[in-house]
């Protein structure tokens, strides 16, 4: 589509900002996912993008590691870059529907009210569906819009991601949007499904442990590798 925008996603602790080129054609956002140790270069980094034209979000990974407190410590740092828009990313699939709303909340007092807030869930426990369900009535009753990654099918590493078709669906039923379901089925008949013949993702009890012991994906990786007792 004439009218799709693209974004990329980069590590700061990972790639040298100086290498970034400006912002051209459809590639306009920058999404700088960073660990709580790496702010400072994630403000570099998302200082020199910003001057290179593009949108940045900044995704704070593995949000539930923090607390309250340090949660508003950082969106008070974070509000002054100005970004297009700050993501509460559940890494690790651990996410409540109590803890998504105190960040919400905290975030919303903080920010600007022109900067976006963004949620990025995992489906380790099944439950991306029903939290983008309530970040969707907490946006709906701030003062700001909202974002919400999806992908088709849920495709992404295991334990996959909120399925785009589930939420569209929903924004279509409950507020009058106008997604279009079939190009969705289309594309996943044509594309997502061969592929998922291939990799493998989705619910597995494995990685549902691991999310209630809110531990990194990783981890559950090596232990089913290696054909070691969860």
């Amino acid at each position: 589509s004439t009218s799709t925008s693209l974004a990329l996603m980069v590590r700061p602790d990972r790639y040298d900002s100086s290498k970034l080129c400006r912002a051209t054609g459809k590639i306009r956002f920058l999404r700088i996912a960073f660990y709580k140790k790496d702010l400072q270069k994630a403000i570099r980094f998302a200082l020199e993008a910003e001057n290179k034209g593009y949108q940045v979000f900044l995704n704070m990974v593995n949000t539930t590691g923090y607390s309250n407190s340090q949660l508003r410590e950082m969106a008070s740092v974070l509000a002054e870059i100005n970004p297009y828009a700050v993501t509460i990313v559940d890494t690790f699939g651990c996410m409540t529907q109590q803890k998504l709303t105190d960040f919400f909340d905290i975030l919303n007092s903080v920010l600007p009210n022109n900067v976006k807030i963004a949620f990025h869930p995992h489906n380790n426990m099944l439950m991306a569906y029903p939290l983008a369900q309530c970040f969707i009535k907490l946006v709906e009753y701030s003062n700001r819009d909202g974002i919400i990654d999806g992908t088709l099918m849920g495709i992404g590493r295991n334990p996959g991601n909120l399925p785009s078709e589930l939420i569209a669906n929903f924004l279509n039923t409950q507020y009058g949007e106008k997604y279009n379901l079939g190009e969705m089925s289309a594309v996943i008949d044509r594309v997502i499904e061969p592929i998922k013949k291939k990799y493998e993702w989705g619910y597995s009890t494995a990685y549902m442990f691991g999310a209630a012991a809110n531990i990194n994906r990783n981890y559950v990786e090596y232990f089913l590798e290696n054909n070691l007792p969860l």
